[in-house]
Formats: C-alpha cells, structure tokens, sequence
C-alpha cells in the first residue's frame, strides 16, 4: 500500500514538474515571438522611410494621360530605386534589389468639384511620390513576411546584440549599399571587441582604485 502511495506520489511530482516546464518553455517562445514581432513593427517602419529603407529616384513622363469620363489618369513613369539590404533581403536574393524600368499606375485626382465640376491634380512631386510609393509597397509586401522569421531567429540564438548588429547594417544604407556592409562591420567590431575591452578596463581600474582605498 505504501508502496502504491510512494509511485503514485512521485509521478504526481513528475507530471507538475513536466507541466511546469511547459508553461515556461511556452511562456519563454510567446515573449520570443512578441519580442519578434516588436521588432520587425520598428524595422518595418524604417523600411518605409526614404533614404534609410530605399533610395528612390523617380521620373514621371509628361503629359499624364487623364480620362475625365472615368475620373483617373494613367501615369508612366521610369523608376530607379535601390532597397536597403537587410530590410529587403527577399527582393536582392531574386535580383530586385535594384528596380529600374518604366511602370505604369491609375493616379486618382485630389479634389472634384468646383466652377464646371473640374478635377484637382496633383502636382508633379506628389505624382512622383506617389509613382515611388506604389514600386515600394509591392516590394515591402513581399520582403514583410520573411522580416518576424529574422528576428525570431536572432531570439531562438539568444544574441540580443544581433539586433545592434542589424541595426548598424540599416543606417548604414543612408551611405548606400556599400554603407550598409560598412555600417554592419562597425557595429559587429565595437560590440564584439572595441566595448567589451573597455568595460574590461573600467572594471580593473575601478577594483584598483577599490583596493587603494
């Protein structure tokens, strides 16, 4: 009897001791993927930003075709448009990495109305930021799916610097893409080597100056 008690004891310790574990390890991957998800929120963001996530350069063909019956104009456009490396990784690897060609888009007009019922064009700047923004967003779409995996990565490592690293990489495209390789190497060599020999050196000067005392 004692006997039934002892063996039904221990695997009542085994089965909490098993499901405690598995509430950590879940609880342990959901902050892993939320920290993933945060992440790939803020670069996402920054992808977004002209000069930093892309370096676009737009020429829009004059005259616009406008179709006053049906309320839209035609815009042709040439576009040549370099995309930060590390915040498109999907558009370098199938060779998009830089666009350039002549695109075509429906651009609306701004306003309608007025004396004669006239549209309200944009000017020529807005169409052309426009023009850009539609060539960014088809690549964005297809990089953004594969951004969370990267830096759900970076957590399943356990290398927090990683995101310093990456981040170095980024910044690095305001340079253009050989910055981008600059700034990652920097960052990678402060972090690795140059911050941990100076943490390493206040340290021993602080035990010195403790030991003086």
């Amino acid at each position: 009897m004692a006997k039934k008690r002892f063996k039904s004891l221990v695997l009542t310790l085994f089965n909490a001791l098993v499901a405690m574990l598995n509430k950590k390890l879940a609880v342990s991957i959901g902050r892993k993927i939320l920290i993933a998800l945060v992440a790939t929120l803020f670069f996402g963001t920054i992808a977004l930003i002209p000069r930093v996530g892309y370096e676009p350069k737009v020429r829009v063909y004059l005259p616009i075709t406008k179709y006053y019956q049906y309320g839209f104009a035609i815009v042709d456009f040439n576009c040549n448009t370099s995309f930060n490396p590390f915040l498109y990784p999907v558009s370098w690897l199938f060779g998009r990495g830089r666009l350039s060609g002549n695109f075509s888009m429906i651009y609306l007009p701004q306003s309608y109305g007025g004396e004669g019922g006239r549209f309200t064009w944009g000017k020529l700047k807005v169409i052309e930021s426009e023009a850009s923004m539609k060539v960014v967003l088809e690549e964005f779409y297809m990089n953004l799916p594969i951004l969370p995996l990267i830096f759900l990565a970076m957590e399943l490592v356990g290398w927090r610097r990683l995101y310093l690293w990456f981040l170095g990489g980024v910044v690095g495209f305001i340079f253009g893409v050989v910055g981008v390789f600059f700034g990652f190497f920097i960052v990678t060599f402060s972090t690795s080597i140059i911050f941990p020999k100076l943490k390493k050196t206040a340290s021993s000067r602080k035990h010195a100056l403790e030991s003086k005392a």
